[in-house]
């Protein structure tokens, strides 16, 4: 399916052709030869083909028209700075990368890893910049990479950034002859039950593209991850939405990233196990994309302010890629893809550069990856024990207040992890002070800080099933819960033994075993299960780590959930190491011992849940040192 004018018999017919390619349907219908298309006024250089790829017959793939090899859509304008010149599709990197994370081998298909399928879109590199190239040795697991200066071509584009106009867009196909579909996922049969809210219909409502065929399938596939894995997925609908939208208008580069998105989704949501080792996709789309924040990191425009809209065009879709790696990525993959675009970041808020970001200005602003951007580097510095990014100024503007992010309709992204927007603000602000003092925190500022998390109210929308305002009540208390285990053990410097932590481990166990296993909550507190089991004593550890692994995105080896139990799985078993060596008199604790049971988090662990007089005390400097042992970051 292409877009563009109709085929010649159509037009000297003047009939409403299909624009089917390389013939048009109506042609076929009425046994009339098709005579073709008209050659188009400009052509594309460089072809943007997705090849056909494996498929089952209940989930087509999205792929884009082969028709885009054989009718050019544009030549690239030149000016002075050059002709634009596209990279061989050899040159392409056949990512899967470094450290401990997904992928075994290398993809051998390079069809699947196509070359920038519009480098217009970005805007202008230097074509002098360095070059980089995305490699993996045969033993990694991780889409996460080493940089190399040298080999891979950067994209030399003109010095005004362009919009691409449509470019071939999407289409559904079946699977190709002779392809074992078993090796593919098919929908989830159950998925519409999941649908409590009518997420698809109202998403389906939202994007009405007509003469899009495709648009349908796409919509279901967004609808499907939303539903999974969005805390509140009817206040993620405009961001879809205008996702959806812009990648049909504006085609070319976008619309590719949109169709690997929805690839992704299909892949993952499906009822057949995605295959861990070769996920083609995925590893398209974030070779693509670092490719994007490195080439941005090289070239500046003259003016901050468009240097700014250029940094916004090189960060977006950051926020895509970062949630996806959240459920199916690695530590390791998420804080590359955070490193690489914090230079970009940066010079995309309208703050001046002499200045801190304002974050409660920033978490308001209507750009979907900077409020990403942000949150994430919130939680992961908290949940990792790692110094953040960026320090933020956390200082309410004139024209804000912090009633206005305790609010139903917040400006923030709760509706993505289930995180108060007003928290965020107390995080960043509890992420700076650890930074800055440690566990040696003034006591006056700590209690003012506890009688902060205290106080706020919990937000749900009303109207929505009563097991669903349940399990989204449940998570927001647990990140009340997990904030204040951060104040205690963190910046207070008390154990998990300490009274006040064991008080409020009690009050989240009690929360969290009288609902029902589901997907809401479980699913949205394996993050911050990350700080709420570190003072678990022995008896809530085996029910902490069934459930937890009864979650897909926890079951699956070398997933950042995965990451989660085997964290907290080293921790245990350490504390618990010097917890047997004190009772036995040694001078010293013995820290060489990681969690029983394999790398995977399997249930067939038998780790750290023996008698409770053994059981040793955490303390905060533990969480870093799990994830340096089991992530490498």
């Amino acid at each position: 399916y292409s877009i563009g004018t109709g085929c010649l018999n159509c037009q000297e017919r003047n009939r409403t052709c299909d624009r089917s390619r390389p013939t048009c349907k109506r042609c076929a219908q009425t046994s009339v030869e098709c005579k073709g298309y008209p050659q188009e006024a400009r052509g594309l250089k460089h072809s943007h083909a997705l090849s056909r790829a494996k498929s089952s017959s209940n989930l087509p793939v999205i792929f884009l028209s082969t028709a885009c090899h054989q009718a050019p859509f544009f030549d690239p304008p030149t000016n002075t700075q050059g002709q634009i010149s596209y990279p061989p599709l050899e040159s392409v990197p056949s990512a899967s990368y470094a450290t401990q994370g997904i992928y075994t081998t290398i993809p051998q298909d390079t069809s699947l890893f196509v070359s920038d399928p519009d480098a217009l879109s970005l805007g202008p590199s230097l074509a002098s910049s360095s070059n980089t190239t995305y490699y993996s040795p045969q033993t990694s697991h991780s889409l996460s990479q080493s940089l190399s200066q040298s080999d891979v071509p950067s994209y030399s584009s003109p010095h005004n950034p362009l919009t691409p106009e449509f470019a071939a867009p999407a289409f559904f196909n079946h699977p190709a002859p002779g392809i074992h579909s078993q090796n593919w996922p098919t929908l989830d049969e159950d998925s519409d039950s999941d649908d409590l809210e009518d997420v698809k219909e109202a998403l389906t409502n939202a994007v009405a593209i007509a003469g899009h065929p495709e648009s349908e399938s796409i919509v279901n596939c967004y609808s499907l991850w939303m539903i999974r894995f969005l805390f509140e997925p009817l206040r993620g609908i405009p961001t879809a939405r205008d996702i959806i939208i812009q990648g049909f208008a504006r085609g070319g580069e976008m619309l590719w990233r949109m169709m690997l998105f929805a690839n992704i989704a299909g892949q993952v949501l499906g009822t057949t196990p995605y295959n861990v080792n070769n996920p083609p996709y995925l590893s398209t789309l974030y070779s693509h994309i670092l490719q994007r924040l490195v080439d941005a990191g090289s070239y500046f425009e003259p003016s901050r302010e468009m240097d700014r809209c250029y940094a916004l065009g090189a960060i977006e879709q950051t926020f895509e890629i970062v949630c996806i790696l959240c459920k199916i990525g690695t530590l390791s993959d998420i804080i590359n893809i955070m490193q690489h675009a914090a230079p970009v970041f940066r010079r995309a808020c309208r703050d001046s550069p002499e200045n801190l970001v304002n974050l409660p200005s920033l978490l308001t602003t209507i750009d979907i990856s900077l409020q990403s951007y942000v949150t994430h580097d919130i939680l992961l510095s908290m949940l990792t024990h790692r110094p953040m990014f960026f320090r933020y100024d956390v200082t309410y503007p004139p024209h804000l207040s912090d009633a206005s992010f305790n609010t139903e309709d917040g400006p923030g992204l709760r509706w993505l992890y289930g995180v108060p927007d007003w928290l965020m603000v107390i995080l960043a602000r509890m992420n700076t002070l650890l930074e800055d003092y440690g566990s040696c925190l003034d006591p006056g500022v700590a209690k003012g800080l506890e009688e902060e998390i205290r106080s706020k109210r919990m937000i749900v929308a009303g109207g929505v099933d009563p097991s669903l305002s349940m399990g989204r009540i449940v998570v927001q208390e647990s990140w009340r819960f997990a904030a204040l285990v951060y104040l205690f053990m963190g910046l207070c410097g008390a154990d998990s033994k300490d009274a006040r932590v064991t008080r409020v481990h009690s009050k989240f166990m009690k929360l969290y075993t009288g609902v029902e296993a589901q997907r809401i909550p479980d699913s949205f507190l394996v993050l911050p299960m990350l700080i709420l089991g570190l003072p678990a004593p022995s008896k809530d550890r085996k029910p902490i780590r069934e459930r937890m692994l009864n979650l897909m995105e926890c079951s699956r080896p070398n997933t950042f959930g995965n990451e989660v139990v085997r964290i907290l799985d080293d921790i245990w078993a350490r504390a618990d190491e010097r917890g047997r060596a004190g009772s036995a008199g040694s001078s010293s604790g013995v820290s060489g011992r990681g969690a029983s049971g394999g790398p995977e988090g399997s249930s067939s662990w038998s780790g750290s849940v023996g008698d409770a007089k053994f059981v040793g005390a955490v303390v905060w400097s533990d969480l870093r040192l799990g994830c340096l042992r089991v992530t490498g970051m």
